[in-house]
């Protein structure tokens, strides 16, 4: 299975539905992965990219102490399938006794990544999927790859709402 590497490049509020996303993109900035989250995790990967930690253990600050005192390390998170929606991630995690993989829900895993600085991977059947932008076709939709490019440049929480995904 191909996966691409991608990086959490934004954490907003469409204010529209008033829910949390989570932006990822790939390193060539060719494709974007738009991911609906909860608020608590939205505050998690906010603080985790910001190496913010809290005075009281939030699960994801508890995973990472747990998963480090068994002598493990978190060494990638990897979004595996999307089916009717719904996305799945696996952990791969390395232990004394081995590599081991874990079923993880995408967001609570893409905060524990940030934490533990591991890659975030994303399998191209989810690229292909998602409706993932790739901006060097010629045109996408009706607009011309450099109009959306233009579009995703000058994008601001103001523009949720205003284009639909």
């Amino acid at each position: 299975m191909k996966f691409f590497e991608m990086k959490v490049a934004a954490v907003l509020i469409d204010p529209e539905k008033a829910s949390p996303l989570v932006i990822l993109k790939d390193s060539e900035e060719k494709n974007v992965l738009p991911l609906c989250i909860g608020g608590m995790e939205a505050a998690s990967m906010l603080m985790g990219a910001e190496n913010i930690r809290p005075e009281i253990s939030t699960p994801w600050e508890l995973m990472t102490k747990v998963i480090s005192s068994l002598g493990g390390e978190v060494k990638k998170v990897s979004i595996v399938d999307v089916k009717d929606g719904t996305y799945y991630s696996e952990l791969s995690l390395h232990t004394k006794d081995g590599e081991v993989t874990v079923d993880a829900r995408p967001a609570d895993a893409i905060a524990l990544a940030l934490r533990c600085e591991a890659p975030i991977l994303v399998s191209e059947s989810v690229v292909k999927s998602s409706r993932i932008v790739d901006f060097t076709s010629e045109s996408i939709g009706t607009l011309s790859a450099d109009e959306l490019t233009g579009i995703l440049e000058n994008f601001s929480t103001e523009d949720f709402g205003k284009y639909k995904m």
